[in-house]
């Protein structure tokens, strides 16, 4: 398991194009303005993008019926997670374990895909992780003054999110690895 993620950060830097976490949200490393990635293909048709990433989708998670919130063939996904105990928080002297809920929203074109992360919350026991504000009203890792408060949880989100972007690319581009070895 540990290879397969090394891997999977291996490759999420040498595709440039990644996700990293400012106060203002998840942005492109190369375009600050941009909330979104675009991932490229060579010689690859939209539809035999789309085809791909259903099925990437089929074998990813274990109800994608529920997980398939639009479908427009050829055109757009949206895809709803929830990942229970998704990362910890410092709270004080305590870690607190926190829930994940995103959306991807995926646009399709010959050669490249728009992929796309909305909505999302990191949330436990009301309080939720934010990418800025006080203290008083979450946990924030940027504070209002744009410092960084919580290093390590900006790191995981990072890394977690392009994982899913190298995951999926290495998908269609048939270098996954393979989980099930019958």
């Amino acid at each position: 398991m540990k290879k397969v993620l090394l891997a999977l950060m291996i490759s999420a830097n040498c595709f440039g194009q990644k996700y990293i976490v400012t106060p203002e949200g998840l942005r492109d490393s190369l375009n600050l303005d941009k909330t979104f990635l675009v991932i490229h293909f060579d010689n690859v048709s939209k539809t035999e993008l789309y085809n791909k990433t259903v099925l990437f989708l089929n074998q990813k998670y274990s109800n994608p019926k529920k997980a398939i919130k639009a479908n427009l063939k050829d055109e757009y996904l949206r895809v709803d997670t929830f990942i229970e105990n998704f990362t910890k928080v410092k709270n004080g002297m305590a870690k607190v374990s926190v829930d994940g809920e995103y959306t991807i929203d995926l646009k399709f074109k010959d050669n490249k895909i728009r992929f796309q992360i909305v909505n999302e919350k990191f949330c436990t026991s009301g309080f939720c992780v934010k990418y800025k504000g006080s203290v008083l009203s979450g946990y924030p890792i940027w504070n209002k003054r744009k410092k960084l408060k919580l290093p390590k949880t900006k790191k995981f989100i990072e890394d977690f999110f392009n994982s899913e972007v190298t995951e999926l690319k290495n998908f269609i581009s048939n270098k996954i690895i393979k989980k099930d070895d019958w």
